[in-house]
């Protein structure tokens, strides 16, 4: 949401600041397709200083969404095997 925010500003170096933070969480936690994305935003924004446009921003709200739904049934067959094991 923040980097949608400053994309609508005149900010370039905000969002290359938003996406490299967005870039390391997702990686760490093995969203390679959010944090590939959030690195393409961020070399364009460091090198071009272009900010994300609409479509881009659509299309990781998506791989966004994605995740987190992948990332919630994780946690629904984690807990569940927890439960069946205890």
């Amino acid at each position: 949401r923040q980097l949608a925010v400053s994309a609508e500003g005149a900010d370039a170096a905000e969002s290359a600041e938003l996406a490299h933070a967005l870039k390391s969480l997702s990686r760490n936690v093995g969203a390679v397709r959010v944090g590939n994305m959030a690195d393409d935003i961020e070399n364009s924004a460091r090198s071009h200083l272009e900010k994300p446009s609409e479509e881009t921003l659509a299309q990781l709200a998506l791989a966004l969404d994605e995740t987190l739904g992948e990332l919630k049934a994780l946690d629904e067959v984690v807990q569940a095997d927890a439960e069946a094991a205890a």
